[in-house]
């Protein structure tokens, strides 16, 4: 009985965690449609960006952003301030 009772709470928490999983999916295919739906970068010349290589050009700003924060905590609180 313990058993069965372990297994039917393995099978409980398997399936909560494929259903985070997959609302998590949703969240991100959301987001890369609503992005992709407002984002247009274009450099000089109107050389076209693909979207995929954006998003990790502003993943890596914001990290070298929030990086110069880190180690400048009066810019911090410069920015806070504003």
């Amino acid at each position: 009985e313990k058993q069965k009772a372990a297994d039917e709470l393995r099978k409980q928490e398997a399936h909560e965690a494929r259903t985070r999983l997959t609302h998590a999916r949703a969240k991100h295919a959301e987001l890369d449609y609503d992005i992709k739906e407002f984002v247009e970068a274009r450099l000089p010349g109107h050389t076209e960006i693909p979207f995929s290589t954006l998003k990790h050009v502003l993943a890596r700003s914001i990290e070298q952003f929030a990086a110069e924060l880190d180690a400048n905590p009066a810019l911090a609180k410069m920015i806070k301030a504003a």
